[in-house]
Parts: structure tokens; sequence; C-alpha cells
């Protein structure tokens, strides 16, 4: 499921719109996530009570992917998303980041991506094979609205994660469970986060020459 288009530079205009109840299985991306995709412009977005489970994305967000900037209040809850994957082997930042849910701006520093709630999820089981993020990634979600106001916070883009099971993820980088990046504003709360791991095996985590990576 694919709402608008990632990085066409312009509001899409998709907004308000609700993706609930539905069974997102086995699904592929190449550019955009493997099972649901809210791109830019799909400001107070609503993605609730579905299945998202054994997709897979070249990309970014194996299950569930907010792409680019949104305005407004968007909220990922109570969905089920279960042994979802990303894999990009080359050496990109851009890519490969997410298992099974990922938020992010394309490019760090530019636009952000608008205030996400991810609530009362089930992230179980997801791998991330050579980035990071296993449960959840998030990246620049904080870029113009902190440059517009550097000394304010009250509209700065804001992260919630909340009364979520993040459980059994797997990051070929770095965070197994959560992976936070360029996110200014974050909230935490009651969630259960055991037994993910980060093998640092993914190309990101070797310097240079090194034989051994680095444990992240």
């Amino acid at each position: 499921i694919g709402i608008g288009t990632s990085n066409v530079g312009f509001d899409s205009q998709n907004d308000n719109v609700i993706v609930r109840n539905n069974k997102v299985h086995t699904n592929g991306g190449v550019d955009g996530s493997g099972g649901i995709a809210m791109n830019e412009g799909s400001e107070n977005y609503l993605v609730e009570g579905n299945v998202v489970t054994g997709n897979l994305s070249r990309f970014n967000g194996g299950g569930i992917a907010h792409n680019g900037p949104s305005p407004g209040n968007n909220i990922i809850r109570k969905n089920k998303v279960m042994f979802n994957e990303v894999f990009f082997g080359a050496l990109l930042n851009k890519a490969g980041d997410g298992g099974g849910i990922f938020v992010g701006d394309n490019v760090a520093g530019v636009e952000g991506t608008g205030n996400v709630t991810i609530e009362a999820n089930l992230i179980q089981g997801n791998l991330t094979g050579a980035g990071s993020g296993a449960g959840i990634r998030a990246f620049a979600v904080n870029a113009d609205d902190v440059r517009q106001a550097p000394n304010d916070d009250t509209n700065w883009y804001r992260l919630n994660i909340i009364n979520n099971i993040i459980v059994n993820n797997v990051a070929g980088v770095a965070g197994g469970g959560i992976s936070l990046q360029d996110v200014l504003r974050a909230n935490i709360v009651n969630n259960t986060i055991a037994n993910n791991d980060s093998t640092a095996t993914g190309q990101l985590a070797f310097a240079p020459g090194a034989a051994n990576s680095t444990p992240q």
C-alpha cells in the first residue's frame, strides 16, 4: 500500500488517509516500504489495526514507512508488525534501515517528518540485514522546524513511541530494538523492549580497512 510518491519535492495532498484492519503479507518494495508506505504530503494519517507480516524492502521500512515531510499529527497504532525484512547491501546511509517501522526524511537537515506517534503496536521478529533499527528506525525527524526557531521547541516535530512491545528484532549494524538519528524531541515511554540484537556485521560497522567490526 503506497500513499503518494516518495521524494517528489512537493505536497501531494493525500491528507487524512486511514489505513485500517488490513492484512499486508509477503509483499516487496525496491524504492519504498515493503508493506505500507506513507509518503510526503500524507499529513494527519492513521495506520491502525493492520497485520503487516513477511514483507521485504530494498530501501527503508520493511513493514511500515513514513517517508519525508507530512506535517500534522500522524499515528501508527495497534498494528502487528512482524517478520519483515529490509536489506540494502551497499554502503549507503539513505537506505537499508527500519526492519519493522521506518520514520524519516530522505536527507538530514532539510525538512523533517512532521509529528509521528507509534503507539500500542507489536513489533516482533523484524530484520535489518545491513542497517540500523530493526524494530523502529527514526532518521532526520527534526530539521527545518528547529532551524526556524532554534531556541523554542514548542513547534518542533515530536516522535512518540508509547506502549509498544518491541521484541526479538535483529539489526546488522546498530539498534536492534530502536535506532534514532537527528531526532531532538522524542518520548519513549511505557514500552517493553526485550531480546533485540545488533550484530555489527553490516558494512557500516567496519572502519576502513578493518578486519573486525566495531561493536555497536
